[in-house]
């Protein structure tokens, strides 16, 4: 062919494609059509079939209802009249007890499901109306109904991004979250609740694996026979971690009970299922059990088996096997028998028994006495009262309240907490507080109540209750009231008593300042060492050449057969965490409290202001930066620890230095919460939510920069007085001034008289 006839037969080829082409296009939107035509009688047909449902429905009730009525049942047969077979007094009486059944019965005598163990949530409803007007409002009346939610198995991917540090020679890594499984994915949560959905729901794993996939969840066959198969090598462990405990216990009981345990048949004649048997021992004292199962089985070989080597007391019931552990083959068991059980044979005798209803009677009785004769009766005894207005109170870990006025115009006992709010009520007391004390012979039967002492009844201030608790309540006292020299002598434990054995030169219990006491002055009152008094710590030989008020425990020591003390001062080195909240009346409440708050020794802390509304905490200050065997410059607590231990080592020279370090940044952070006051009232009247976010905010990085200022602080201190030495910076001298302080004279004698002439120069 040529070329002209290929081209000819393309071009017809070409043409008979467009005209097939076509045909389908329109072939196609001809089913189009009737696809679309179907579709709208398939949905008339189904509007078609539910009314027609609808109506079937309201038939059946109607002929359901009609059937009642013809068959005459008194339950439900209505009476077109009533009253043409009562009189209309007789009605009207019939329908007035009705009503009040149905009033005494509320929502239809039906009693609604607890849930006591449901998390609940409460929501406030109002009505939807203007926001200004509804703040003019009072609360008439509240009701409550219930709607219980449910949401189904939910999942939780939680990603941890875990970084190491450097400090260019040391790498500091953070930790991977523990797991059930070594190296597994999947947390213990997981796999509880694959093993309960197996076994305690009995559902195959095939079926897990589909109801987790429904929720959104892949997991593989394979992971979780895996998963299953480990959390029972786990499950296995933890058997006999309980079981090793309870055996080692002197003192364990023991019972079986049985149980339905389904059987596979193999045979049409085979059993479904057998009574099988499960052993249980526990340790009352410790509230652990384990159960032993050996298919089943009941016999003695069973608890004879566990009890082997077993060296205690055991208590039963009298089953045969547990009276073998009596014999000689098992010389360390002592077994005791069950008191239950007992009783059961003298019931057994009958009531015509005299003796042996006796035995019942005391046995009862027994029971019926056990708590009584128990160490300590649950609950608390106590006494508060209201600091007058204008007055300052203080306690340390001793009981001060003395004697308190009695129920009357003042004063409430417990049972009478509904008049709490009353503006006169001043003190409350536990109603049994002084009845209990005369149960206990803690107070005479005799004695008035009048006369009674909390204080002086169930906490008797002693030697070390004076020289270790109301010594720092007297330093408090003493700093802000002149008149607190005459209470010098009972702070230090010499303490006056009258014939009933009540100190009688005790302290009042709350003084009146001589002026207006500053939330900076209170920070401070936190840091007495007794200062200015003959217990003054920096001043015995135990304060070193230094002059350190610290003293290492134990606070009590011996020479020479007799005993002394260090002093327990206000500030010690052994505080965790100390504060001062602030309350202030005239603000919002989420303005108006600051807790000043302060880690480890609070005579070299720092208190900036955290403000109560705050929902973060500093990331120096959070749970988790750094504990008490992991160091971490990045935590409060350490940092400060840094500052202060190395301060023990020089007190009379560093401590200086961190004290004017101290005033300076709580005096600054006084100011700055002035402002802040004012900024986040403006901020609360427009945008609640705001206010609260600018004082976290403000807490937050306070505390953060408060850690970062104290960090690069000890970096200066190191450098000022290493070695001994201390270093003065000269301004354009690479060199500093050093200075090589002298011990005192009195340390120095102190040396030579130890020590004696050896350390003589000899000329």
């Amino acid at each position: 062919m040529t070329k002209d006839e290929i081209i000819v037969l393309l071009k017809e080829q070409l043409q008979l494609a467009n005209e097939q082409l076509q045909q389908a296009n329109a072939t196609v939107s001809s089913l189009t059509l009737q696809v679309g035509e179907l579709i709208e009688r398939i949905k008339s047909l189904e509007e078609q079939l539910v009314q027609k449902g609808i109506a079937i429905d309201k038939a059946n009730r109607q002929n359901k209802a009609l059937g009642k009525l013809v068959s005459g049942k008194k339950s439900e047969r209505q009476d077109k009249n009533p009253q043409d077979s009562m009189s209309q007094e007789e009605f009207d009486k019939k329908q007035k007890e009705q009503a009040e059944k149905r009033k005494a019965r509320k929502n239809n005598g039906a009693k609604r499901d607890m849930h006591c163990e449901m998390e609940e949530v409460h929501v406030t409803i109002d009505p939807e109306m203007d926001a200004e007007l509804l703040k003019k409002l009072r609360i008439y009346g509240t009701r409550t109904c219930v709607r219980y939610s449910m949401e189904p198995i939910k999942f939780i991917k939680t990603v941890y991004h875990i970084n190491t540090y450097t400090d260019g020679n040391v790498l500091y890594p953070g930790k991977t979250p523990p797991a059930l499984l070594l190296n597994s994915s999947y947390t213990s949560s997981f796999a509880a609740g694959l093993l309960q959905l197996r076994y305690i729901y009995s559902m195959p794993v095939e079926r897990i694996i589909k109801y987790f996939a429904d929720n959104g969840f892949t997991l593989r066959k394979a992971t979780a026979n895996k998963l299953i198969a480990r959390s029972a090598d786990v499950l296995e462990n933890i058997y006999k971690a309980i079981r090793q405990t309870v055996l080692q216990q002197d003192y364990v009981t023991a019972d079986e009970t049985y149980h339905k345990v389904l059987l596979a048949k193999i045979k049409p004649t085979d059993k479904g299922s057998k009574k099988g048997y499960l052993w249980a021992v526990s340790a009352p004292k410790l509230g652990l059990v384990f159960f032993v199962y050996e298919d089943g089985s009941r016999s003695e070989e069973v608890i004879l088996d566990v009890f082997s080597d077993y060296k205690g007391t055991i208590q039963s019931d009298a089953y045969a096997p547990y009276r073998k552990l009596e014999s000689d083959v098992y010389p360390d068991i002592m077994r005791i028998a069950c008191l239950q059980h007992i009783k059961r044979n003298f019931i057994d005798c009958g009531k015509e028994d005299k003796d042996a209803q006796e035995v019942v009677d005391l046995i009862n009785k027994f029971y019926q006495k056990d708590k009584k004769h128990k160490v300590g009766v649950k609950g608390a005894v106590w006494v508060a009262r209201m600091v007058p207005d204008g007055y300052v109170c203080a306690h340390a870990n001793q009981a001060r309240i003395t004697t308190f006025p009695l129920e009357g115009k003042t004063s409430i006992s417990s049972d009478q907490m509904k008049k709490i709010y009353d503006k006169e009520i001043t003190t409350v007391y536990a109603k049994d507080v002084i009845s209990f004390a005369k149960q206990k012979g803690l107070y005479p039967q005799d004695g008035k109540n009048a006369d009674f002492s909390f204080s002086d009844t169930y906490a008797p201030v002693d030697f070390s209750g004076a020289r270790a608790c109301e010594i720092r309540v007297w330093a408090f006292f003493n700093a802000v009231n002149p008149d607190m020299a005459q209470y010098w002598n009972y702070a230090k434990g010499k303490i006056e008593r009258d014939g009933k054995g009540y100190a009688t030169n005790r302290m009042p219990l709350w003084v009146k300042p001589n002026r207006k006491v500053d939330v900076l002055e209170v920070m401070d009152f936190m840091r007495d060492h007794l200062e200015g008094t003959e217990l003054d710590m920096s001043k015995d030989p135990g304060a070193g050449p230094y002059e350190c008020p610290y003293r290492w425990r134990p606070m009590s020591f011996e020479v020479d057969g007799k005993e002394y003390v260090h002093e327990r001062a206000t500030a010690t080195q052994q505080t965790g965490f100390t504060f001062v909240s602030q309350s202030r009346s005239w603000l919002p409440d989420a303005v108006g409290g600051i807790l000043w708050f302060g880690v480890d020794d609070a005579a070299s802390t720092v208190y900036f202001p955290m403000y109560s509304c705050s929902t973060r905490v500093p990331h120096a200050y959070a749970v988790g930066n750094g504990s008490m065997m992991e160091f971490t410059d990045q935590a409060a607590f350490w940092v400060f620890n840094q500052v202060t231990n190395f301060a023990y080592t020089r007190y009379n020279a560093i401590h200086p230095e961190i004290r004017e370090k101290q005033k300076a940044l709580e005096s600054q952070y006084k100011t700055f919460v002035e402002g802040i006051d004012s900024g986040a009232k403006a901020l609360f009247d427009k945008d609640r939510a705001a206010a609260i976010e600018f004082l976290t905010d403000f807490s937050c990085n306070t505390g953060n920069h408060l850690v970062d200022t104290w960090r690069d602080f000890y970096g200066y201190l190191f450098c000022r007085y290493m070695d001994g030495n201390i270093k003065t910076a000269v301004p354009g001298e690479k060199n500093p001034k050093v200075e090589q302080p002298q011990l005192p004279e009195w340390y120095l004698r102190t040396i030579i008289e130890k020590a004696g002439d050896k350390l003589q120069v000899i000329e």
